[in-house]
């Protein structure tokens, strides 16, 4: 099992920097920084980066990262488009312009040499459809589940399809998700958060798939009284974070510690460090 880290841990003052060359160059500083404090193994890149921060992410930043990633040893995986896209929209121009981009993320991420890319192949629009009341909505569903299979038999033509992990929704059964990986021999991405929020259940899940689980989004879900709240640190909420990943850890996985900004890096890393799956951390430079 490797461990890694969200690119979006490490985005920080980068993002807003005025000048764009200085960004890159505080993001990329920052993930030498963060690699060199934790001995991590690889980096998740959001690709939805590039059109969210345009000044920032871009070929030129890619081309610095993986300079970095070389002289470091990390590898990286690709978190394949979800803002905007929807591969298994009922409107077919929709949904080509969604495989467009997907497609045109690989392409544009290739120089990193991405080991996995995370693959949302269903909306949570979808997955509200397949559970309403009303009947005329679900009848949606399988028109749904059909371009969804369409949009990754088209996306396999261009990667293989071992690197390819479809990952599950909170809005939507997992079920879904697995039988779709299954019918195209993709691998699968547990985000544990999203399982939690739909009201999965994580040791039926690993019991079920965890031979064709490939990468695991690991983050910790609070619970309010009122909601569960995911994506928080380690150690702050109710995941079995210590059980969860000696589970995962015999296997060839990427665990990514799936949390935004520095301080919630570090405290999750801390508590992978209590739990014995990390050294302690190093001063950086040393």
């Amino acid at each position: 099992m490797k461990i890694g880290a969200m690119i979006l841990s490490f985005i920080g003052r980068a993002v807003r920097a005025s000048d764009p060359a200085e960004g890159q160059r505080l993001l990329v500083d920052a993930v030498r920084s963060g690699a060199q404090s934790y001995p991590f193994d690889f980096v998740e890149l959001d690709d939805d980066c590039r059109w969210l921060y345009p000044h920032l992410f871009n070929a030129d930043l890619y081309r610095q990262l993986r300079e970095a990633s070389d002289e470091l040893g990390l590898q990286w995986t690709v978190h394949l488009p979800i803002v905007g896209t929807d591969p298994c929209a009922p409107n077919e121009f929709i949904r080509r312009a969604s495989v467009e981009a997907i497609l045109e993320s690989i392409e544009a991420t290739r120089m990193l040499e991405p080991q996995l890319y995370v693959l949302h192949t269903f909306s949570d629009q979808a997955g509200r459809d397949e559970r309403s009341p009303d009947p005329t909505v679900r009848q949606m569903w399988p028109l749904r589940r059909e371009q969804a299979a369409r949009s990754v038999e088209t996306i396999l033509r261009e990667v293989d399809r071992e690197r390819v992990c479809i990952e599950n929704l909170p809005e939507l059964a997992p079920e879904h998700s697995t039988a779709l990986a299954r019918e195209f021999g993709t691998a699968l991405c547990l985000d544990v958060g999203h399982l939690l929020l739909f009201g999965g259940d994580l040791t039926q899940f690993l019991d079920a798939n965890l031979a064709q689980l490939r990468e695991i989004h690991l983050h910790d879900v609070v619970n309010t009284g009122e909601r569960l709240v995911d994506h928080q640190p380690l150690g702050t909420g109710i995941v079995p974070t210590a059980e969860l990943i000696q589970r995962f850890a015999p296997t060839d996985g990427y665990l990514t510690v799936e949390v935004s900004g520095w301080r919630a890096f570090q405290r999750s890393m801390t508590t992978l460090t209590d739990l014995g799956f990390l050294p302690p951390a190093r001063p950086a430079g040393a």
